[in-house]
């Protein structure tokens, strides 16, 4: 009677492993039902103070936006006679960049997140040093292909953007 007893007490604990579930299989898929991220050019031209500051293309796609930029560091054109060494030897003439992120709205496929920031030089008086001036900006617009898309920023600073 022990041994039928005990083989009872056996059987009621439940095991101390967790049991695996099995999860159901994953519906299948049919062909051609992936939603397919095209990438597609943009034409950028950036003016201010009625010169060209960047032009050129750039590729995106849902999910994967593009970026420009530069970055030039020169002496200035004249030297103040009474500045000090530490201001003349790699004054920044200026730095852009243009970054184009497409928004993650699956409904409107055309909208795209455009920041800029255009940092420029500053005369100063002698024997200050020079300064700099920084516009910075993100906006929102449509982009559909053929139809130009002007952004007109602070200082000036348009961005004119086609898509092909």
């Amino acid at each position: 009677m022990s041994i039928l007893l005990a083989a009872a007490v056996v059987q009621a604990i439940p095991p101390s492993y967790p049991v695996p579930i099995a999860a159901p299989p994953a519906p299948p898929t049919q062909p051609g039902t992936r939603e397919v991220r095209v990438s597609y050019i943009v034409d950028v031209d950036v003016h201010a103070e009625g010169k060209a500051i960047w032009a050129g293309q750039l590729r995106v796609a849902q999910g994967s936006s593009s970026m420009a930029r530069s970055d030039v560091t020169q002496a200035p054109i004249e030297i103040c006679p009474e500045a000090r060494p530490r201001y003349i030897v790699g004054m920044s003439s200026g730095r852009f960049r243009i970054e184009l992120r497409p928004e993650r709205d699956i409904d409107n496929a055309a909208r795209i997140q455009v920041s800029l920031s255009w940092t420029r030089p500053v005369e100063s008086e002698c024997p200050l040093p020079p300064g700099t001036r920084t516009i910075e900006f993100t906006q929102a617009v449509d982009l559909v292909p053929g139809r130009p898309q002007t952004i007109t920023a602070d200082g000036g600073v348009t961005v004119r953007l086609v898509r092909h």
